[in-house]
């Protein structure tokens, strides 16, 4: 009844409603939000919640967090009454670790062998650049740099690799093999 009662309802992995491009909204006042909030979080105050759903996007779902989850499980009720996907994140600063584990996760799991390739190529011409005192290694560092950290190939995101293809609704790579139309 209390978990009902604050919002908190059954287990939802707010990882997955991350992954969906959820909103954060934090419900406390702007002096506490000033004192520390999740990177990208839209403050509104609970109090004025009401009076500023137009700053919220229905076609997102939405994570509400304050300080302890008890604002922002009165926010879930009161965004559900308006036709919002939401969901009680609690504390801010759970929401805030579950952001950064979800970044780290992203960042991790998105590098394949010829991303870690041009980054180790990057290296290379790095050293190669200071040992020697050359601009063009210096150059390349660069440009094989830049290839690996934005995820594209040599003519840009033309060339990039396509991504893994996913099952619908899980993180699971697809089980059938991915098909290439052929370029006449």
């Amino acid at each position: 009844m209390l978990r009902s009662l604050f919002g908190i309802g059954p287990k939802v992995d707010l990882k997955q409603v991350l992954a969906q491009g959820a909103v954060i909204l934090d419900v406390r006042t702007p002096e506490e939000f000033a004192q520390g909030h999740v990177q990208g979080s839209i403050n509104i105050p609970l109090d004025v919640l009401t009076q500023n759903l137009h700053q919220l996007d229905k076609d997102k779902p939405v994570i509400t967090c304050c300080r302890s989850g008890m604002r922002s499980g009165q926010a879930v009720h009161v965004l559900q009454d308006h036709g919002f996907t939401v969901h009680n994140g609690g504390p801010w600063t759970e929401v805030d670790q579950l952001v950064k584990q979800t970044m780290r996760a992203r960042l991790l799991t998105d590098w394949h062998a010829m991303r870690w390739m041009r980054l180790a190529f990057a290296i290379v011409f790095l050293f190669a650049g200071i040992a020697q005192h050359e601009p063009v290694a210096y150059a390349a560092a660069a440009f094989f740099g830049f290839q690996a950290l934005f995820n594209v190939g040599c003519c840009g995101a033309a060339c990039a690799p396509p991504r893994n293809k996913v099952e619908q609704g899980t993180s699971r790579p697809a089980t059938a093999d991915v098909s290439y139309e052929e370029i006449k």
